[in-house]
């Protein structure tokens, strides 16, 4: 197709693929982070692009999913860069520009072929797609299952903000793969920390504090995975010097503060922290900076997602700040009681926390026991990033007396367990495999990884947590056969029934997400020439 035959809006979106590489650098910068560290799910990205190029074989569809701001855009900028693809035809795209220069769908689809110089479908060669902002445009979900369907050498790859653009649209169903972008983990935050506090890429101890996928999997393993309480102890007792190694040129308490309780969940607000004078001690201004990006990235989900699904009417979504206020500030209530405090029907409040689990800004924990059981007992809601409650906690955290700082922490701390588990155990929500306690003083979770109930295990979680007692109620209500666990911050120790292990935080917080098997390490690659 001739120039003269494109219209405005297919001239400028051919102009823009024209210039993906000047838009990625300013993305990702030369010299910045985003070109030297990679996130783990990364690695998995990265085999799948290059088995792909290698092979050639059948078209691939990767949509990643998660919360606004966790990083799916410099995900996908670093996927393009990838040096094994430079040589490859790629195009990448924002839509959300599509969108501002008045295209739809088909007119990517022609800027793209026109690019090309003939039809995707006819295509012998490999072929990438990197498509930011998918939701951005109508139709996209379609357009993307036609050319999956079509193109056989296609190997599309789609980020959206709004998650539930992709929860809610049936035409990527059976197609897509999903890959699911978390909150940093402990590991990958003190890493970017130790990154941007010292210029260290060319010191090779900079190489300690790579997060270890290995050790990651051994401690994982050793908690979920033996079959008593000794066996844990022991098993972790093994892995000693490997986590001394890791911890020994770090104050792993300030470390494990920082993370749970000042914002580091997000890689924004690690932005902005590092962007004041002191990350350790930031500025009420800065806080503040934070807190209105939080609460931003909220008022997205509200004012744009919501009008995606279309679920609700105005007044309805007016609830929604209220709502999750009422959740940072207050723990477990029933829907019953959560509804009358809202004026809200018991039905209409269950759909807007459905919502706010598939916009992945809350996690879903169902209660153990039976499908009956559970339709008469709430869910626990939690916060799929600690950073939300933070910023939406009320007071803020200066202005709190010690016994309210006190709860906010174990709240903020439930939050990190909470999504460490939704990492571990992939599953959404978390029913089938992580569950909680529902009685007075029961375990915070019950995980059951062989899906056995007799098998589970108890997890209670707490700041200066010193007593299993819940875990222990825990054990003998569920009849379960084999043991607890006391996530705190104290010493590796068996209490006196050898039933329960009481594991630091240090220590469960090394853990990683296992969505790349194989991977023994994060890809460190120096900034490109």
């Amino acid at each position: 197709m001739d120039n003269n035959e494109l219209t405005p809006q297919q001239q400028l979106l051919v102009e823009k693929l024209e210039n993906a590489d000047q838009e990625i650098d300013q993305l990702l910068p030369q010299y910045s982070l985003g070109r030297k560290f990679q996130r783990p799910i990364y690695s998995r990205l990265s085999k799948t692009a290059t088995n792909f190029l290698t092979t050639g074989q059948g078209s691939e569809w990767i949509i990643m999913a998660g919360l606004r701001g966790v990083g799916k855009t410099t995900l996908l900028a670093q996927l393009y860069l990838h040096p094994k693809l430079k040589s490859a035809t790629r195009f990448y795209l924002s839509l959300d520009q599509a969108q501002l220069l008045g295209a739809e769908m088909n007119d990517v689809i022609t800027a793209l072929e026109h690019k090309l110089g003939q039809p995707l479908t006819q295509t012998e060669e490999p072929i990438f797609v990197f498509l930011d902002e998918v939701h951005s445009l109508p139709k996209w979900s379609l357009a993307a299952k036609i050319l999956h369907d079509r193109c056989p050498k296609l190997f599309l790859v789609c980020t959206s903000s709004s998650a539930l653009a992709l929860w809610t649209t049936p035409d990527i169903a059976r197609r897509a793969r999903f890959m699911r972008v978390s909150p940093l983990s402990l590991p990958e935050a003190i890493f970017i920390n130790t990154a941007n506090e010292n210029d260290r890429w060319h010191n090779e101890n900079i190489e300690e504090f790579i997060p270890n996928i290995t050790l990651g999997s051994k401690i994982q393993s050793a908690l979920f995975d033996s079959e008593n309480a000794y066996q844990v102890y022991s098993r972790i007792e093994m892995l000693k010097s490997e986590i001394d190694h890791y911890w020994k040129n770090r104050d792993a308490n300030k470390d494990i503060s920082n993370y749970i309780t000042s914002y580091e969940t997000l890689p924004y607000a690690l932005n902005i922290k590092h962007s004041s004078n002191d990350r350790h001690n930031p500025d009420p201004e800065t806080i503040n900076e934070i807190r209105a990006r939080i609460r931003q990235t909220l008022d997205k989900v509200y004012n744009h997602d919501l009008s995606i699904v279309g679920q609700f009417d105005q007044s309805t979504r007016h609830h929604f700040p209220s709502l999750l206020l009422w959740l940072a500030n207050s723990g477990q209530q029933s829907l019953t009681k959560m509804a009358k405090r809202m004026s809200l029907n018991v039905r209409t409040l269950q759909n807007m926390l459905e919502i706010l689990v598939n916009s992945e800004v809350l996690i879903a924990v169902p209660p153990f026991g039976s499908t009956s059981g559970k339709i008469a007992k709430p869910y626990k809601y939690l916060f799929t990033a600690p950073a939300i409650r933070h910023a939406l906690n009320n007071p803020p955290r200066d202005q709190l007396q010690e016994a309210q700082l006190d709860q906010l922490r174990g709240f903020l701390l439930e939050d990190t367990v909470g999504f460490y588990m939704k990492q571990t155990f992939d599953n959404q929500p978390l029913g089938g495999l992580v569950e909680y306690d529902s009685s007075r003083e029961g375990a915070d979770f019950i995980v059951m990884p062989s899906h056995i109930k007799k098998e589970a295990i108890a997890v209670e979680v707490g700041w200066r947590k010193r007593t299993s007692q819940q875990v222990q109620a825990t054990l003998k209500r569920i009849q379960s056969n084999r043991y607890g666990i006391v996530i705190t911050d104290c010493n590796l120790k068996l209490d006196d029934s050898d039933q329960i292990v009481f594991v630091p935080m240090k220590i469960f917080l090394l853990m990683q997400p296992q969505e790349f098997s194989g991977a023994s390490s994060l890809n460190l690659n120096p900034p490109d020439n």
